[in-house]
């Protein structure tokens, strides 16, 4: 389950907060574009292997991933994965007035069920909303993780507010290139920790891993019965 910082903070520390996080961002930017496009696609496709190996992830009926920024790790290999098993498959998309993330399951990744939002990410245009709650399992994004399991999002909070609406048993893995890897995240009250994290290195528990999940795995579409 994501943990939450709970210390409050002064204006100073919060301006210096703030600060902190946005020499970050620029420093693992620097490192993302120092990062080939081999690099990239290589990389991707070992997290995509092992986020699919993870028993928890592969018994989710309800899963969320997330449509890659150029800079990002490339998930569409296992949200096709979930697909063709038959998992209903939520994708995020920004209610810029609320400032939080809407699920939306989608059919597809094809460009009638997706179209380009301002920001350049690609989002769904329309579907069935589920709420955070009835999600078992999300894929989440980030630029920087710490071996405690502090993150580092692009400053909009959605992620955040995402996993505090999830339940305690709900499987939370971060993904990031081995790059993004730092020896401390600044965090806030507001910020959530990731239980896990899947690199193109290797794949760590920030706390001690949740039981194995009892949901039967979904099984493909033609193997199911009438």
């Amino acid at each position: 389950m994501p943990r939450i910082m709970t210390e409050p903070q002064p204006a100073s520390a919060s301006s210096e907060l703030a600060s902190r996080k946005a020499a970050l961002r620029r420093l693992v930017r620097d490192r993302l574009r120092a990062m080939t496009a081999e690099d990239r696609v290589a990389g991707s496709a070992r997290i995509c292997e092992r986020l699919q190996a993870r028993p928890r992830l592969a018994a989710a009926r309800r899963l969320m991933a997330y449509m890659p920024l150029p800079s990002e790790v490339n998930v569409e290999p296992v949200a096709l994965w979930c697909l063709a098993r038959g998992v209903e498959l939520c994708m995020p998309w920004i209610d810029a007035d609320r400032r939080e993330i809407v699920c939306v399951a989608v059919s597809s990744l094809s460009d009638e069920v997706f179209a380009i939002e301002a920001l350049g990410i690609r989002a769904p245009r329309g579907g069935k909303v589920l709420p955070p709650s009835q999600l078992d399992a999300v894929v989440v994004p980030g630029l920087a993780f710490d071996a405690e399991g502090r993150r580092l999002g692009r400053g909009g909070g959605y992620y955040d507010r995402l996993l505090g609406q999830m339940r305690p048993d709900a499987e939370v893995v971060a993904v990031a290139f081995a790059c993004q890897l730092v020896d401390e995240v600044p965090a806030g009250p507001l910020d959530r920790t990731v239980p896990a994290v899947v690199t193109d290195a290797d794949a760590f528990y920030t706390q001690t891993p949740p039981l194995p999940s009892v949901r039967t795995p979904v099984e493909p579409p033609e193997k199911r019965g009438p």
